[in-house]
């Protein structure tokens, strides 16, 4: 691993703690210049150690180098400043109420994604906020998790930095009751986390594998809790383990995306798709139907069939009309149409894809482009299904999938 790409996994993987930790030390009122300090810390992390050893404990550097950068800053700011870090402080665990609902959860990413969801916050506001401050997400990674334009997003956020840095100030543990209504919110959060690192917005991978483990990880610790340990949990936990049992398959040797029915399936991991079913069953208790369960249903069915030709296409077909009725979003409805044109032909889907052609959230989304090229390629239409694939490659930012279209679009026939 180079130097870089393993300094970015180690801040991927500690940017929400160090951020949660020092938020429940100094309050939310100092949310800029927490955000600032942390990203000092990466800096001189990046620098110091492109010429010498790393740290024997980095994860510890990073906390010391980013509270004193915090602590430095307040004192010039003339803020008052009660805090006294001993020469060997290092964050570990913050001083919460034992009595407290989350006293068995002991992971501060989860305290603060549920600080992040506090109601004085919409709920755009709240995801928003959560993939900022706990994920260290981009706004352009933002914008594609949530489909919207990034000047949008930026706005958004911007708005809910403010109510969260002014109205929450202390982070304050919730209660069972308002745990479980704040649920939801936190559930959506670690999906798109998962989501963002299994096909990356932009750069040269496509899967950001420790984005994806780390969502697993929080949903984990999550079942640890009987409150949090809901049917819609475990379904989107059997949908992320899925998903990433196919990982190492999704990228050949030469660093090139592989597609579904090209996949070496021997590559597949075994141990994530039992833990799969075993989430997937146990999500089967109670009352619930959520989109992670019908999302995880269809999972389920490409990641157990023995191979591509002998897929269970009609069943999967129904599992997203119900997900459409359940869920009605533009990607799932594009989705949806991969298979239908499966069971019912190119012609048939270019008919159907004209329901959704106006979504503006598509426009913006490569995969639009390209999934409808190759409806036009397999009906025929040679030209058209170039166009748009070179409109593909325009609206992608990451590398990989660049490289991809543009060779389905050289094997096109002149």
């Amino acid at each position: 691993m180079k130097l870089h790409d393993s300094i970015e996994h180690l801040f991927r993987h500690e940017y929400g703690k160090i951020t949660a930790a020092l938020t429940s030390k100094f309050s939310s009122y100092q949310i800029d210049l927490i955000e600032d300090a942390v990203q000092e810390a990466l800096l001189k992390a990046m620098k110091l150690w492109s010429f010498q050893e790393m740290p024997e404990n980095p994860s510890a550097w990073l906390y010391r180098v980013a509270s004193n950068h915090l602590i430095d800053q307040l004192r010039r700011a003339k803020k008052s400043v009660e805090y006294d870090f001993p020469e060997d402080f290092l964050i570990t665990e913050n001083a919460y109420n034992d009595s407290s609902i989350l006293s068995g959860i002991k992971d501060e990413q989860l305290k603060m994604i549920f600080a992040c969801c506090h109601p004085v916050l919409t709920d755009a506001e709240q995801i928003m906020l959560s993939l900022k401050l706990i994920s260290g997400f981009s706004i352009k990674e933002i914008s594609s998790a949530l489909l919207k334009k990034e000047d949008a997003v930026k706005k958004a956020t911007t708005r809910a930095k403010l109510k969260f840095k002014n109205e929450i100030g202390k982070i304050e543990i919730p209660n069972e009751r308002e745990l479980n209504q704040r649920l939801s919110s936190v559930l959506k959060i670690i999906y798109l986390m998962f989501n963002e690192g299994y096909k990356s917005t932009e750069g040269e991978t496509l899967v950001k594998k420790d984005i994806c483990f780390e969502a697993i990880r929080l949903a984990e610790i999550l079942t640890e809790h009987k409150t949090c340990d809901a049917p819609q949990l475990n379904a989107l936990l059997s949908l992320m383990c899925f998903n990433a049992a196919r990982f190492e398959a999704r990228i050949n040797e030469a660093g090139e995306l592989v597609t579904l029915e090209n996949q070496n399936r021997d590559l597949w991991d075994e141990e994530l798709i039992n833990a799969g079913m075993y989430y997937l069953d146990k999500s089967s208790t109670g009352m619930i139907l959520s989109q992670y369960h019908l999302e995880a249903g269809i999972a389920s069915l490409y990641t157990t069939s023995k191979n591509f030709e002998s897929t269970n296409w009609q069943t999967i077909l129904n599992l997203y009309d119900l997900l459409i009725i359940h869920n009605n979003s533009s990607i799932a409805a594009l989705n949806r149409l991969v298979v239908y044109e499966k069971i019912n032909g190119a012609e048939k889907a270019l008919e159907e894809i004209k329901k959704i052609e106006n979504e503006e959230s598509l426009l913006s989304n490569h995969l639009y482009y390209s999934i409808k090229a190759d409806f036009k390629k397999n009906a025929g239409y040679i030209n058209e299904a170039k166009e748009l694939l070179t409109k593909a490659i325009q609206t992608t930012s990451n590398k990989i999938e660049k490289k991809f279209l543009q060779k389905k679009l050289s094997e096109l026939p002149e």
